[in-house]
């Protein structure tokens, strides 16, 4: 699947359904943790250590646009 803006966007609006598809793909079972992903006690030693533990948002869907005068020919790709 090529990754584009509307995909994310279906994507954030069903996740759930997204999440269940990943699963089955991968071969492993739905747990309804799955929706809990933030809540989890697991250690996280990445450097996105807080944005593992927020909840699905999507106040930051459009903050792309801030950028847009600056990216002119990156939007034409």
């Amino acid at each position: 699947m090529r990754f584009e803006q509307g995909a994310y966007v279906e994507a954030i609006a069903c996740y759930e359904e997204v999440i269940v598809r990943i699963l089955d793909f991968v071969g492993l079972e739905w747990h309804e943790s799955c929706l809990e992903f933030h809540a989890s006690k697991r250690p996280v030693t990445t450097a996105s250590n807080w944005q593992v533990r927020q909840r699905i948002y999507r106040h930051s869907l459009e903050r792309w646009r801030n950028y847009a005068k600056f990216i002119g020919p990156l939007l034409e790709l």
